[in-house]
């Protein structure tokens, strides 16, 4: 069994509660009066600081928005809006009503700004789309207004909920109850009262316990996390240590009352109204990164600030809404307590201005001492303080201020359901039946009120977002004109020799190699990868000899770039310039430029306007849409089809020196023709929407080929049209490249069905959905091998130099069995049934070259496992990988002195691992087909060396370079011993 708390650490607590009070009475002191004008006009009389503060963040994020954007239109409106501001203060400062009228009037001048800058955006920002740099219409003129709603109606039901209690009806009560808690408040911790404690803090407060570990979780960086140790080890050790001791702290805080009032006033800034909601979305979102959730993992280590600059805007907003409706009540419960400062036990002055002078304890008060309590009942003062509280003020009497050696002055800070359920208890037991049932109702109303402003706010908000979701048109990320499908670009005539008009490379010479490429998907691992393949062909000079790509997701985003930069990229001499420039743009974080779209009102919403040509593109007559109904939501597909645009440049595929092919998985498609849905106005999409009825599924899981060839399988003859059966080519003039390569990339679940327009006046025509090409197979193989094919039975075709079919594969590794319920088969039949689909299409067209002749090789350069296994399929670089095994001496502080202590030993034992960080990794990638490592951007030779040892100690790590190697010798290459040009260790050389 346990004592009872020691002496000392009694007085610990006491004064470290005392403490608190004394900081949480400064820190909420309301502004004085009698400062010079300027203080004054920042900080009116009668508001406390974080009034003004709150205010001010909101007009930064309504006027920079919540991604913020630094432009000219956005400084204006930030200063209109802090214009505004200085105007509800100049207002605040001539008012000469009531404090708490004051505050009230101070609330509607604050909500009057923000709907102004509101009102400022929906006028002048117009149709609009990615990469504009005027304003943008953004999510927080919603939340302005659902706020402003809020308010106005809690301020309305503040007032009918009290509005029948007369001024001063409670103050008889008031003077019957000693609002200071006793004198002594700890419980004796025997053998049941700790564990007791324990589970009650864990039930009780179980998301206060996890959130401060959540949020470290989220936005410590790897390197701190990794400290403990590597991947979810570190993030459980710091989930389990963190939350450990905010669980001792809740359960100390049960036993020692005082030490909970200190916790539960920190918690309400996270766990009162609606930022509950966001703390329980925090705590969710560090349960998915503990299970390791990529897309969570991807999203919090890249760095994204803009992530964080969300959560602090929904607390921002969350602290704003609950603040004032908190604050609204309180005002009105405290003139029901005034008037009664001379009658009853105690004596309570109540004051109604905060900005008097005098609201504390009267220092001349002579009165006793109540046995419970050691606060004298005379001198008391009772005033609003901070977000809806009430301070209560008293003075300790002189022998227990001097027993303690504390000054005299009391403090206590009670919630409005924590004053009403004093007062309840203090009318039970006096025989005032109409003073209990007053009680009875202001204690309902102080009950019901928050829990019911919280739900105001989130139905105010929600129901728009769930119709934005369910009841709104979907804009296409691509649109085609319909024609002739005839393809622009001649395959069987680039095999033999004939180079296209538009290409700056000559015709290949007889017995030249000709080279058919495939890229994988994969995200920006693929991207990379893509782009390190290419360059390192323009490197050996047979980027000219390049007559075929074929691109799945990460892969089409490098052959999109690719594409639209050809003629700076695909030259007899590498223009180092541009492919540094192709190798930044497979980098950027495409993702972090979704993220920050989100808070768009096109995106969350949905607008009744916008357009879709961005950055250069040619305008259509019926991309800017005006006025439809229902409204229109911009996809996260369409934001990264937007995105590519401006990244990669506006080029299409028409007139393509060699053949392209974007591939993408079909989901379903719409027929203007074929519909019989009575409804048939309006643009093609706004069709889609009304007639879902007339929706066809029966394409789902087929290919979908974005071209500039003829119809591709042509030669099997096989399904409708004179295609094959598994796919659909679309390969219409006009295509444009970036936005191929986004639809083929538009990975689920991250990116919804993305849309698809094949119309020539924006009303008929035909909408098919698709999502990423790799839910079908991740290669890119098939379609390619298949146009190899139809070239091969072109009449009269001869294959003038032997070919070279490259798969440049980044896929994800297959790992070893675990219970899936079936969900791995589901996922991984398309890719076996891929497999054979290849096989039997390569075995084709050996067959049909070899009675000419010509030698067809097929090339396998994989991205070496070590690096897919730590660069993951998202549209953002990883901030930092470590390349290696850091746990090999133990995880966390003891295995890093181990491994401290090995690696001091005279430099005898080899690093196990070595960290890189961003630009590092994307630097090593590239030199894996690099002979040449000057001018890589990012490459630090003592680190790639390091990398490059590890990595040789395994095979399938190493084989990587034995491909290109043999590649490069079959080209007519003579490459340097060793990878990166040298920098990999002598067991390379020779092999």
């Amino acid at each position: 069994m346990f004592s009872a708390p020691a002496p000392v650490g009694a007085r610990f607590v006491k004064r470290l509660v005392r403490g608190w009070r004394r900081l949480d009475a400064r820190f909420n002191r309301p502004a004085p009066r009698g400062r010079r004008w300027f203080w004054a006009l920042l900080l009116p009389a009668g508001v406390v600081w974080y009034m003004p503060l709150l205010a001010l963040l909101s007009v930064i994020g309504m006027a920079l928005g919540p991604a913020p954007r630094m432009g000219g239109p956005q400084i204006l409106l930030l200063l209109l809006g802090v214009a505004g501001l200085a105007l509800v203060h100049l207002r605040a400062m001539r008012d000469g009503a009531p404090g708490a009228d004051r505050l009230g009037r101070l609330c509607a001048g604050y909500l009057m700004v923000l709907l102004a800058l509101a009102a400022v955006l929906v006028a002048l920002a117009g149709a609009e789309a990615f990469g504009d740099p005027g304003l943008q219409l953004h999510v927080g003129a919603a939340i302005v207004l659902a706020v402003t709603l809020g308010l106005a109606l809690a301020g309305r039901l503040s007032r009918r909920m009290l509005g029948t209690v007369p001024p001063g009806a409670l103050a008889a009560t008031l003077a019957e109850v000693d609002l200071f808690s006793p004198r002594e408040r700890y419980t004796q911790v025997d053998g049941i009262v700790l564990p007791t404690a324990a589970l009650v803090a864990l039930t009780r407060y179980g998301d206060r316990i996890l959130l401060p570990a959540a949020l470290l979780m989220l936005f410590l960086d790897e390197p701190a996390r990794d400290v403990l140790g590597r991947g979810w080890q570190g993030e459980l050790w710091l989930l389990g240590v963190i939350s450990l001791l905010t669980w001792a702290l809740m359960t100390l805080g049960l036993i020692h009352e005082r030490l909970l009032e200190l916790l539960e006033t920190v918690g309400r800034i996270f766990f009162v109204g609606p930022q509950r909601l966001v703390s329980w979305l925090v705590i969710a979102l560090a349960g998915l990164r503990l299970m390791q959730l990529h897309y969570v993992n991807y999203l919090f280590d890249g760095g994204a600030s803009v992530l964080v600059v969300y959560v602090l805007l929904a607390y921002v907003t969350a602290c704003f809404y609950g603040f004032w409706s908190d604050l609204l009540l309180a005002r009105r419960m405290l003139p029901l307590l005034a008037g009664g400062e001379g009658g009853g036990r105690y004596h309570y002055r109540v004051c109604l201005d905060p900005a008097t002078p005098d609201t504390g304890a009267d220092p001349a008060a002579v009165g006793t001492v109540r046995p419970a309590s050691s606060v004298m009942t005379e001198g008391r003062s009772l005033a609003l303080h901070g977000a809806g509280r009430f301070k209560i003020e008293g003075l300790h009497s002189p022998d227990y201020a001097q027993r303690e050696g504390i000054e005299r002055r009391a403090l206590a800070f009670l919630t409005a359901q924590q004053l009403s359920c004093r007062l309840r208890t203090a009318a039970e037991e006096s025989d005032g039946t109409t003073s209990l049932a007053l009680v009875r109702d202001v204690q309902r109303a102080a009950m019901i009120y928050p829990p019911l402003m919280a739900i105001l706010a989130f139905v105010i908000l929600g129901v728009p977002a769930y119709v934005g979701i369910v009841d709104t048109i979907q804009p296409a990320a691509l649109e085609i004109r319909p024609a002739p499908s005839g393809g622009s670009y001649d395959l069987a005539a680039a095999l033999e020799g004939r180079e296209h008009p538009a290409s700056s490379c000559e015709p290949p010479a007889p017995g030249q190699p000709r080279i058919a490429l495939a890229l994988s998907g994969g995200g920006t691992r693929a991207a990379m990868h893509g782009y390190a393949v290419l360059r390192g062909l323009a490197a050996d000079g047979q980027i000219c000899n390049l007559v075929a790509v074929s691109g799945v997701s990460g892969g089409a985003a490098a052959l999109g770039y690719f594409a639209v930069h050809q003629g700076a990229l695909r030259t007899p001499r590498l223009d180092a310039k541009a492919w540094d420039a192709f190798g930044k743009a497979m980098t950027d974080p495409f993702i972090d430029d979704v993220l920050a779209a989100q808070s768009s009102l096109r995106v969350s919403y949905g607008r009744f306007s916008w357009r879709n040509d961005v950055c250069g593109e040619t305008p259509r007559p019926y991309a800017r849409v005006e006025g439809w109904f229902p409204p229109a939501r911009t996809r996260s597909g369409t934001i990264l089809a937007e995105d590519f645009v401006c990244t990669f440049g506006a080029g299409t595929l028409d007139q393509l020196p060699f053949a392209a092919i974007f591939n993408a998985a079909l989901l379903g498609s719409f027929d203007t023709g074929t519909t019989r849905c009575p409804d048939a106005g309006g643009p093609l999409a706004a069709r889609a929407r009304r007639c879902d009825a007339s929706l066809d599924g029966g394409l789902a899981g087929k290919r979908l080929a974005l071209t500039n060839l003829p119809l591709l399988g042509s030669g099997e003859k096989a399904g409708p049209g004179g295609q094959a059966n598994w796919l659909l080519t679309l390969n219409q003039p006009g295509i444009s490249a970036a936005r191929a390569a986004a639809v083929s990339s538009n990975f689920p679940p991250v990116f919804p069905d993305t849309a698809i327009d094949v119309t020539a006046d924006g009303r008929n025509g035909r909408r098919y959905w698709v999502t990423d090409g790799g839910v079908i197979e991740n290669r890119g193989l098939p379609t390619l091998l298949l146009a190899l094919n139809d070239a091969a039975s072109a009449p009269g075709f001869t294959l003038a130099g032997p070919l070279h079919v490259i798969v440049a594969d980044a896929s994800a590794l297959g790992g070893g069995y675990a219970e899936s319920r079936g969900f791995r088969s589901l996922t991984s039949a398309g890719s076996q049934l891929a497999l054979a689909l290849e096989t039997r299409l390569a075995d084709a067209l050996v067959e049909k070259l070899r009675q000419q002749g010509e030698p067809v090789y097929f090339h396998r350069l994989a991205m070496p496992p070590t690096l897919v296994s730590v660069i993951g399929t998202h549209w953002r670089l990883p901030g930092r990988v470590v390349i290696g095994d850091p746990q090999r001496d133990g995880p966390g502080l003891l295995g890093s002195l181990r491994r401290a202590m090995r690696g001091g030993n005279g430099g005898r034992h080899a690093p196990d691992s070595v960290a890189l960080r961003g630009p590092e990794v994307a630097a090593l990638v590239e030199c894996l087909y690099s002979a040449n490592t000057e001018g890589i951007s990012g490459l630090e030779p003592a680190k790639t060396a390091a990398a490059l040892a590890i990595m040789a100690r395994k095979g399938d790590d190493w084989s990587n370079g034995a491909a290109w190697r043999n590649l490069h010798g079959l080209l007519g290459g003579n490459p340097e011993a060793g990878l990166c040009g040298g920098l990999g260790p002598p067991r390379d050389r020779g092999r």
